[in-house]
């Protein structure tokens, strides 16, 4: 019973609670009974500080995640406008959030200043052309419209001036 005690409260952080689900009869009494028992404390101490330690990450995990971020192996969730609302899309992290794992991997290794500035140059080249292509995408209908009354007149004056060359043409062999 008083492992049942235990495990109950370390899911609840509640004696009482605990206390009940482990089938005492008066479970604030025998709650706070129990929490006064050193074994008891001892082994709910033990089982938290074995899953903090679960909870950690070490720094090889760490380098692993931020190399899995680098590579472009891990996808986030977005929010995307749609005509009919928003949904959620899984895409590949941006470039920049790369660049950023980039460097705090480089961090770790100091003698590659040569290597760092590279791949920094690298990343905000990549980072600068994909965001150049998204501001192109996001052009609004306004915008669109407008970009394509300009290449309406800018055609027009190339179909003017090339009539006028015809005609001059026509003039000369005429």
């Amino acid at each position: 019973m008083q492992k049942t005690f235990a495990e109950a409260y370390i899911e609840t952080g509640n004696a009482s609670s605990a206390a009940e689900k482990a089938g005492y009869n008066s479970p604030g009494q025998a709650g706070y009974r129990l929490m006064k028992n050193v074994q008891i404390k001892r082994y709910i101490n033990e089982r938290l500080y074995g899953m903090r330690t679960l909870q950690i990450m070490t720094a090889d995990e760490a380098l692993k995640e931020l190399s899995a971020i680098a590579f472009g192996l891990v996808e986030e969730t977005v929010v995307v406008g749609t005509p009919v609302g928003a949904e959620t899309v899984d895409r590949p992290v941006d470039p920049r959030t790369r660049m950023s794992a980039i460097k705090e991997i480089l961090k770790r290794y100091p003698d590659n200043d040569r290597l760092l500035d590279a791949q920094i140059r690298r990343a905000e080249a990549e980072a600068f052309v994909s965001e150049t292509k998204a501001a192109a995408i996001q052009t609004t209908g306004a915008e669109q419209e407008r970009q394509d009354e300009q290449i309406d007149r800018l055609l027009a004056g190339i179909e003017t001036i090339a009539q006028e060359e015809r005609r001059k043409a026509d003039e000369e062999n005429g």
